[in-house]
């Protein structure tokens, strides 16, 4: 029996729309399946909601890599402060 459970990763992030631009990049580079479900804020901070689909470990540490990467990169760049 094949069970309709998604598995969910929860993400603390500034920037929804910097979460779906690294979700969209890794599926298309590592064909992979992550999907952006919703949002929430928990205290102040706004978490994204992601479907992970069948991805593996590497595949939600690279998801996890490429957003801090660029979360770090914007931060250099002095585009945000958070």
């Amino acid at each position: 029996m094949e069970s309709d459970k998604k598995e969910i990763i929860n993400v603390a992030t500034g920037d929804i729309e910097l979460i779906k631009r690294i979700i969209n990049r890794v599926n298309k580079v590592y064909k992979t399946k992550f999907k952006l479900v919703g949002s929430e804020e928990r205290g102040g901070v706004e978490f994204a909601i992601i479907d992970r689909g069948e991805a593996g470990l590497d595949e939600i540490f690279l998801l996890g890599f490429y957003y801090g990467a660029n979360v770090n990169e914007l931060r250099n760049k002095k585009e945000i402060d958070w």
